[in-house]
């Protein structure tokens, strides 16, 4: 009998000490500062706790894409009403089925292989426009006068094909080798060029000279996209005509229906 009990006090004891010492460790763990010198996630002065699914208050890269999305859209709004001074433009809006709006293009210098841009997506679908959406523009070679100065650009979408163009993730080109036959506004306007899958349009005259254009390394900017919506926002549905929003009314509004 002494030695059930002898026994059954010894095993008490190391279940104590073992609590006690279970106990210890985790009152460390929530007091002690992490790897960065802040107190642990919950304790004052530390990060929050992070429940999955909650909404968490956009970053700063966040909000900088916000603001550079409504530069985007304010500075299209500039170039619609510049393409609408021409009546065969606003004619050649109602038809398309979509615009890229390039407000900016280049303007530091403006070659052969040309760098640098960023566009915005309006997509025209059963007499109603939608978007937008962001995208960033690599080059476009060939067909640059020499000496010309950069500015505004837009791609009047004519078909399908050039619009699903815009439906994927990956960078794309607008070219030959996509299939896509681009022709320069003016020499349509004169008669000169065939109806074409995307019409180039420049405010700067004779831009585009009657060389042939090559536009390459499109990629959907997906984070200023979403930062747009306040959610993510694939280019599929843009494509589709499945993406709009209020604070885009004034820009799509302007545009022909």
């Amino acid at each position: 009998m002494n030695r059930r009990i002898g026994l059954k006090v010894a095993i008490s004891a190391a279940t104590l000490a073992v609590s006690t010492a279970v106990a210890a460790q985790n009152m460390a763990s929530t007091t002690a500062p992490n790897a960065g010198g802040l107190p642990p996630a919950g304790r004052p002065g530390g990060p929050p706790n992070v429940v999955p699914g909650t909404p968490v208050a956009p970053g700063v890269a966040d909000r900088d894409d916000a603001r550079d999305a409504v530069e985007h859209v304010n500075k299209a709004l500039q170039v619609v009403r510049k393409m609408e001074r021409d009546p065969q433009v606003k004619d050649l809006l109602k038809t398309a089925k979509g615009v890229f709006i390039v407000p900016d293009y280049g303007r530091a210098a403006l070659g052969v292989g040309a760098q640098g841009g960023a566009g915005v997506l309006l997509v025209h679908n059963n007499g109603k426009w939608t978007g937008p959406a962001f995208y960033n523009l690599g080059g476009i070679s060939l067909g640059v006068q020499a000496g010309a100065s950069a500015g505004q650009i837009a791609m009047v979408l004519m078909d399908d094909k050039a619009l699903n163009s815009f439906g994927t993730n990956n960078k794309f080109s607008l070219n030959a080798d996509a299939g896509l036959t681009i022709v320069n506004y003016s020499a349509r306007a004169h008669g000169t060029a065939g109806r074409g899958d995307i019409v180039m349009w420049s405010d700067t005259e004779g831009l585009f000279g009657n060389l042939s254009v090559s536009v390459t390394d499109v990629n959907y900017d997906e984070h200023e996209t979403a930062a747009y919506y306040g959610k993510a926002v694939p280019p599929s549905a843009v494509v589709s005509g499945a993406t709009t929003t209020a604070k885009a009314d004034e820009l799509l509004h302007a545009l022909p229906m």
